[in-house]
């Protein structure tokens, strides 16, 4: 029979006996109340942060910067190659000013085409002077036969007033003697047949004086038509004047056109400066390429940015903004202070975009200073300049942010 020792196993005995190590301890860092109170206060803190914090969503547009009224460029006014540059990139221009000179020679396979313009247009300008000296010889002796004519019938017609007033002495004399005649037929001093013969000498004078009047008021009527002759021709010799005038001045402008088609200048719209050169000697443009750009004389830039129609919604003029130019990095020049100015209403519409997918909106945004500090002296802004900017949109409270699309997604699901 076994002893009591023996109704535990020794591990168990050993188990309740003094252990080398000592007793197990369980220790708590944290009292649990004062756990407890800060994870309270941290929700707490942290509804508070949802309720009232607000973020305020940014995205960012791109542009350039452009001067105030935009850029004038030069254009070529029909098709030519260059052949003459006159200016150089940044260079001052006044309006005016010859720019590039082109040329639009044409070629056939035999002989140039201008040149034979040429030559047609100088036989015809002498043509011309040959026709109007012919025009004016034959005036010329058209008016020297009237005037012979002229002086021919003025004296016809004092030829014609001496003889009627000789004729009428006469008519005047034989008018007295048959009246002396009458009164001495009635004493019965002279016959019948002497009387009837001066009565008939004075109807024959009197028949020759009224011949002479018509005669002189035919000569009267050819005077006065040679007069008006003169006077017609005359109106010929100023017309055919104006005439070779306008004749002349028709073919000179066929000459200026045509040197204006051989050699073409291309003026400076604008006072300014040069800049944006984009031709070469020698080389081929058309009708209306841009040639060049002038950039108007202290002209003010300004920042025109291009917003995707999702960010244009908050935009609104008076609004601050903050830009970026990349030719000046922010992190060494810092960023420059604008204001919204204007914002376009409808999309633009520029060549530039027309292969962008979304509607684009041209921001205008006017810059607080034309330049940036650095390097111990300033550096002007340039027309062109890419810029960057973060335009700010509707602000939100955090808790909105965080619960309105889960609110929309369970409308959405009870729709």
């Amino acid at each position: 029979m076994r002893s009591c020792d023996q109704l535990f196993r020794e591990e168990i005995l050993r188990a309740h006996g003094a252990s080398p190590f000592g007793s197990i301890i369980l220790m708590r860092p944290v009292p649990i109340l004062l756990a407890a109170w800060i994870a309270i206060l941290l929700s707490v803190a942290l509804c508070l942060f949802l309720i009232l914090g607000k973020y305020t969503p940014k995205v960012r547009v791109t542009g350039q910067i452009v001067p105030v009224g935009g850029a004038i460029r030069a254009v070529a006014p029909q098709f030519g190659r260059i052949v003459t540059a006159h200016v150089h990139e940044g260079a001052a221009v006044t309006i005016g000013q010859v720019i590039y000179e082109l040329s639009s020679e044409r070629n056939t396979e035999n002989r140039n085409i201008d040149t034979r313009i040429n030559a047609a247009l100088v036989e015809k300008q002498k043509l011309l002077d040959q026709e109007q000296l012919m025009q004016v010889a034959q005036l010329t002796r058209l008016e020297q036969a009237l005037g012979e004519r002229r002086r021919l019938s003025q004296a016809g017609l004092t030829r014609f007033d001496q003889e009627i007033l000789l004729q009428q002495n006469r008519v005047a004399n034989i008018t007295k003697v048959l009246a002396r005649y009458r009164s001495l037929r009635e004493e019965g001093f002279v016959s019948e047949l002497q009387l009837i013969q001066y009565e008939s000498e004075q109807g024959e004078q009197l028949g020759r004086l009224q011949t002479l009047e018509r005669a002189k008021l035919d000569a009267l009527r050819d005077l006065r038509q040679i007069d008006a002759d003169t006077e017609q021709l005359r109106s010929q010799i100023v017309i055919g004047n104006l005439q070779a005038r306008r004749a002349r001045s028709d073919l000179e402008h066929e000459v200026a056109e045509q040197s204006a088609r051989a050699r073409i200048q291309v003026l400076a719209p604008a006072t300014g400066r040069i800049t944006a050169l984009s031709a070469v000697m020698g080389e081929s443009v058309g009708a209306g390429a841009v040639l060049a750009t002038v950039i108007p004389a202290d002209c003010v830039l300004e920042a025109h940015l291009m917003a995707p129609s999702r960010a244009i919604g908050f935009v609104s003029t008076g609004q601050s903004v903050r830009l970026r130019v990349a030719a000046f990095p922010y992190q060494k020049f810092g960023q420059i202070h604008g204001t919204v100015g204007n914002v376009e209403l409808s999309p633009s519409s520029s060549g530039a975009l027309s292969q962008v997918t979304e509607p684009m909106y041209r921001i205008t945004v006017q810059l607080a200073r034309q330049s940036v500090d650095g390097l111990g002296r300033q550096h002007q802004f340039k027309a062109g300049m890419a810029v960057e900017a973060d335009m700010r949109q509707e602000p939100r409270r955090l808790i909105n942010w965080l619960f309105d699309p889960i609110l929309s997604a369970a409308k959405d699901y009870a729709s």
